[in-house]
């Protein structure tokens, strides 16, 4: 009996989804189903005895079955359709607005392509969701090349890039500003962006081939940032402002966190092994459960930090600063490792 059922839910599903089949074909067909479904509701109410009724009345649920099927296929594909045809238009409008010379324009359309992104994912449209993401991607890719050619022209040049605080401002002529200024807009855009990867970094079908190494955040601001889980590995944020964001259970496997500011920043499960995090800013920073091995964090400041369950297995910890409240692996001794104790 069951195996029969199955076939004829099977059946259902073909003659459903058959494009061979006119559509005025599968309505007219549906159509009547209910229309028994009614007939047989009806004839149950007036029929004779309670067991007829009954019997009238599953034989009517069983013929309107298939009806009851088709309509919510049919309200599925029509859903999904009224969704893709809105979402072609605002691609194509976000898509100009990120080409825009106005920084207020270019926000708007990232705005718009990450809203479209949340949307495609939540109703399982994978061609427009891949479409958002390789944009999204590429114009990181491609800003983030102008701004490693300003700061490596201004290292050739020998001229330092002196910052006066975490605000961004910096010690530039009028000219480098106007660049200067530029970058932090487009620095704004991933901000808006970086932070949606996590949730999408699953699907390796479409993440396989990309590595965060082709993008340069260096001295980008991702303060308080939600970046639990995220693929970092390899990422390029030396003097990033990373500081109160959670970085649980990320993977920053040989990334550049030097001169990074990471103070109160949740590190607790991540992985930071071979990232360079000398000079980095970790005060306060939670690293219990790290893997910390063969990390560089020489120079490194751990005042507060917890380290409590940290994986520091061939680290290098030379001119490290700690306090009383650093609290470390336990059997590790910090004295071999040459650290500097400050009040």
């Amino acid at each position: 009996m069951k195996r029969s059922f199955k076939i004829r839910w099977i059946d259902i599903k073909n003659v459903i989804n058959n494009k061979k089949i006119p559509q005025l074909t599968k309505m007219a067909i549906g159509t009547s189903l209910g229309v028994i479904f009614l007939i047989g509701v009806l004839l149950g109410f007036f029929a004779d005895t309670e067991d007829t009724r009954n019997f009238i009345l599953s034989i009517a649920a069983a013929l309107s079955f298939p009806f009851l099927v088709w309509r919510s296929e049919i309200a599925d594909k029509t859903h999904k359709q009224t969704i893709l045809a809105d979402n072609t238009d605002m691609f194509i409008k976000a898509v100009e607005q990120l080409a825009s010379e106005k920084q207020t324009i270019r926000i708007a359309g990232t705005i718009a392509l990450v809203q479209m992104l949340e949307q495609s994912r939540s109703n399982n449209i994978k061609d427009t969701e891949h479409k958002i993401l390789n944009v999204l991607w590429y114009f990181m890719v491609e800003h983030s090349q102008e701004i490693f050619a300003f700061y490596k022209a201004r290292k050739v040049n020998n001229i330092t890039m002196k910052f006066k605080d975490l605000s961004g401002k910096a010690d530039l002529s009028i000219f480098d500003s106007k660049v200067y200024a530029n970058i932090q807009n487009y620095y704004t855009q991933f901000r808006i962006i970086i932070p949606i990867l996590p949730r999408i970094q699953n699907d390796y079908d479409w993440w396989a081939d990309r590595t965060w190494k082709v993008i340069f955040l260096d001295n980008i601001d991702l303060s308080g940032a939600n970046l639990s889980d995220a693929n970092l590995s390899g990422a390029q944020l030396r003097g990033a402002n990373l500081s109160g964001a959670d970085l649980s259970d990320a993977q920053l496997f040989d990334a550049d966190l030097c001169g990074a500011y990471l103070s109160g920043a949740d590190l607790s499960g991540t992985y930071l092994s071979g990232a360079d995090l000398s000079g980095a800013d970790l005060s306060g920073a939670n690293l219990s459960g790290a893997d910390l091995c063969v990390a560089d964090l020489s120079d490194a400041n751990l005042s507060n930090a917890n380290l409590s369950g940290a994986d520091l297995s061939d680290a290098d910890l030379f001119g490290t600063f700690y306090n009383k409240t650093t609290q470390f692996p336990e059997n590790f001794n910090h004295k071999v490792h040459n650290m500097i104790f400050v009040d």
